[in-house]
């Protein structure tokens, strides 16, 4: 007899760009290699960037936004459609505020919460919001230790399964791809080219890179050009530019806007992570599998990764300019060790599959003792 798919209900409101979205689209992409019957409710009819990869018709709708009652309770019964209609075996909750709208849908499957962020409030009443389910994941040790001391989560119900991405979409450019990157965003030849590889907001502190380049000599400055993922349409940008222009150091920056890992990461030497607040940084694999040298800041999830890259304070402003000044004189040959075993242990421990066969292990063990109890 055929053995039964199980269904499973990813619950996102972040699917369009940024880490949460990778992760998600990277479950996706491994759960259906698995064989896995996979859904998707979303804030985007269309999937964001999971069109194309869930099936048009397991894709559905609803707004997570205006902290409101109003909005709680449409959210709340359009879940409920969803899940009347559909027979789902395990609800996979991404962010708290879609834990909460399930939680209101009074599901009758088990459904688990994962925490990308540690950038929520955490007073008593924010707190009320937590609905872990059956499980939580934590996608780092740090996060972890955040949802147990600061949102009060039981430490024995939550599970810390790394970030992991797929090697396959992050091989190198060709000489032409090169080439192309180069010629679209205005590199000249000879320049020692930094990735900053995130959304644009003053706490991914792109600042702070300024001000190193700032703390420069002018010989050693004009080396770089540091590339700037992120859509420019958001609050942040205008005043990251203004103040980039103050420092004299505008001229060394392009903003790409939304760029492939591959194409940002593949044009350039190494990726600089200065962010004052990260749950775990998944910027710093892709780095990892593209063969770059990460300098990432010593946040969240840093811990996991610290014999594979150069960790600095956020707020070190002597410490970030020490680095660019000594690639600016050695370059980073000087690195090539600490890459190349990034990159090993980047492939036994922080690919997509390896990820999603640890998720999956936790919903068999939540149906389990769902099942144990008679629920």
């Amino acid at each position: 007899m055929k053995k039964r798919k199980m269904r499973v209900l990813l619950v996102s409101a972040k699917v369009r760009a940024g880490g949460e979205a990778a992760h998600v689209t990277a479950l996706a992409k491994e759960f259906i290699k698995k064989g896995l019957d996979v859904s998707l409710l979303s804030t985007d009819p269309t999937g964001g960037v999971m069109a194309g990869i869930i099936p048009e018709e397991n894709l559905f709708f609803t707004e997570f936004r205006d902290h409101n009652p109003l909005q709680t309770a449409m959210n709340t019964a359009e879940i409920r459609k969803v899940l009347s209609n559909h027979a789902f075996d395990i609800i996979h909750c991404h962010g708290r505020d879609n834990a909460f709208a399930v939680r209101m849908a009074g599901p009758k499957q088990p459904y688990i919460y994962t925490c990308h962020s540690m950038s929520v409030q955490t007073n008593l009443m924010h707190r009320m919001l937590n609905s872990t389910g059956d499980a939580a994941i934590a996608v780092s040790d740090d996060t972890k230790k955040f949802m147990v001391h600061e949102l009060k989560i039981p430490e024995e119900k939550i599970t810390v399964i790394e970030n992991g991405v797929d090697p396959a979409q992050l091989r190198k450019l060709s000489e032409d791809e090169k080439r192309w990157s180069y010629t679209n965003f205005l590199i000249p030849d000879g320049k020692i080219v930094a990735a900053i590889h995130g959304r644009i907001d003053p706490r991914k502190n792109h600042v702070m890179i300024g001000k190193a380049l700032a703390n420069l000599p002018d010989d050693e400055r004009s080396k770089f050009v540091i590339l700037c993922s992120g859509m420019r349409n958001v609050p942040g940008y205008d005043p990251l530019v203004s103040q980039l222009r103050e420092l004299g150091v505008l001229q060394q920056f392009r903003f790409t806007g939304w760029t492939d890992p591959r194409i940002i990461l593949g044009c350039s030497d190494l990726l600089l992570g200065p962010s004052q607040t990260e749950s775990f940084m998944m910027s710093a694999l892709e780095g990892f599998f593209m063969d770059v040298p990460v300098i990432r800041s010593k946040t969240g999830g840093y811990s996991e990764m610290k014999d594979l890259c150069i960790g600095i304070d956020a707020d070190d402003l002597n410490g970030w300019t020490e680095i660019l000044h000594g690639v600016a004189v050695r370059g980073t040959d000087d690195m090539k060790p600490m890459v190349d075993r990034a990159h090993t242990e980047a492939l036994r421990r922080f690919t997509s599959e390896v990820m999603a066969g640890k998720v999956y292990r936790v919903y068999l063990d939540v149906l389990r003792s769902r099942s144990r109890s008679g629920r």
